[in-house]
């Protein structure tokens, strides 16, 4: 596993390399006896739920303390300009 380019957050807040490498490692080894499982693993760490998503390009393990994890901050794109078919 390539961990220089895994993050993790609880409840939003994001978890230095290091706890973020040994998050994604008992993630990994959950995830191999129980694929899928994303419930059970939140719940074996004392959390409610658990999510990946990738945030600014790096896989991000979010766990939360609440059924609602906390909503991603997206950043504004511009919209380009359609060009008109002549």
């Amino acid at each position: 596993m390539d961990d220089r380019r895994l993050a993790a957050s609880i409840d939003g807040k994001p978890l230095d390399q290091t706890q973020a490498r040994q998050l994604w490692e008992r993630f990994s080894s959950h995830m191999d006896e129980h694929q899928g499982d994303f419930d059970g693993f939140a719940t074996s760490e004392g959390f409610v739920s658990a999510h990946v998503a990738v945030q600014a390009g790096v896989p991000t393990l979010a766990l939360s303390s609440s059924t609602d994890p906390p909503k991603a901050k997206h950043g504004r794109t511009k919209k380009r300009k359609r060009r008109r078919r002549r």
